[in-house]
C-alpha cells in the first residue's frame, strides 16, 4: 500500500490554500460592501443637493439651506473616505490573489510529487509481481 511521506505537509498546504481563499473571499465581500456604500453616499448627496435646490426655489431660509449644503458636503467627505478604502481593499485583494496563487503552487508541487512517487510505487509493484510470475513460470517448466 502506498504511503506518501509528506502527506501531513500536503494536508497543511491544502488547509493553507483554503484559508487564503477564504481570506480573499472576505476581502472581496468587504470591497463589494464598501463600493455599495460609496454609491449610496453619492446618491444621498445628490438627493440632498436636489432637495436643497427645490427648497431654495420655494423660499427656504438661508440657514436651513446652508445646513443642507453642509450635510451634502459631509456625505461627500464620507464618500471620499470610502473611495480611499476601496483603493486599499483593491490593493489588498491583489496581494491576496498573489498569496493564494503562491499557496496553490506549493500545494500543486506537493501533489505532483505525490503522484510521481505513487506512480513509481505502482510500477515497482508491477515489476515485483511480474518477477514473481516469471519465477513461478520458470519453476513450473523445469
Amino acid at each position: 500500500m502506498f504511503r506518501f511521506s509528506l502527506e501531513a505537509v500536503l494536508r497543511f498546504r491544502r488547509s493553507t490554500e483554503e484559508r487564503e481563499r477564504l481570506r480573499l473571499h472576505g476581502l472581496q465581500q468587504e470591497l463589494r460592501d464598501v463600493v455599495h456604500e460609496t454609491r449610496r453616499l453619492l446618491e444621498a448627496a445628490a438627493q440632498e443637493r436636489a432637495n436643497a435646490r427645490r427648497a431654495a426655489e420655494e423660499g427656504l431660509f438661508a440657514a436651513e439651506l446652508l445646513l443642507r449644503e453642509r450635510y451634502a458636503e459631509s456625505l461627500d467627505a464620507m464618500r471620499a473616505l470610502q473611495l480611499r478604502r476601496t483603493e486599499e481593499l483593491e490593493h489588498e485583494c491583489v496581494r491576496q490573489i498573489d498569496n493564494l496563487r503562491r499557496e496553490r503552487r506549493k500545494r500543486e508541487t506537493l501533489e505532483r510529487l505525490r503522484a510521481n512517487q505513487e506512480e513509481r510505487f505502482r510500477r515497482a509493484e508491477k515489476r515485483a509481481e511480474q518477477s514473481r510470475l516469471d519465477e513461478n513460470y520458470l519453476l513450473q517448466i523445469r
